[in-house]
């Protein structure tokens, strides 16, 4: 019997570059995007991100590297944090990403998930539990 084991490398972003963890800062890459076609480039099956920003400004920096990412992967990109509102589900999507994570431990988010499947399709929502 042949098993397919899938390889889902995870990128999270913080000021523009690619860090360790969510409360661990500590740089991996500086180049997001450069890191991103490393892991299209080298067999992983679909990538995920998390934008880690802390203001308006940095997320709108987040988002413009998910546009970056979708023109040099060959590979589904899901993507999701620092999503307040449905503007910030709709952005992600037409960003590029096939799919959306939505941090079901915040208010309302049970909401904005039911919205969200309703508006955009089930199949684009994926939800991240603490």
């Amino acid at each position: 019997m042949i098993s397919y084991r899938k390889l889902i490398p995870c990128i999270y972003i913080a000021g523009g570059k690619a860090i360790k963890w969510f409360n661990d800062r500590e740089v991996l890459a500086d180049n997001v995007v450069e890191l991103a076609k490393h892991y299209s480039d080298r067999g992983a099956d679909e990538l995920l991100i998390f934008d880690l920003s802390d203001s308006d400004d940095d997320h709108e920096a987040s988002l413009n590297l998910l546009r970056q990412i979708h023109s040099v992967i060959s590979i589904p990109m899901v993507a999701g944090g620092n999503i307040k509102r449905m503007e910030d589900v709709q952005r992600i999507l037409y960003s590029g990403a096939k799919r959306v994570i939505l941090n079901f431990s915040k208010p309302d988010s049970a909401e904005m998930m039911a919205k969200a499947a309703e508006r955009f399709g089930k199949e684009k929502v994926a939800v991240s539990l603490d």
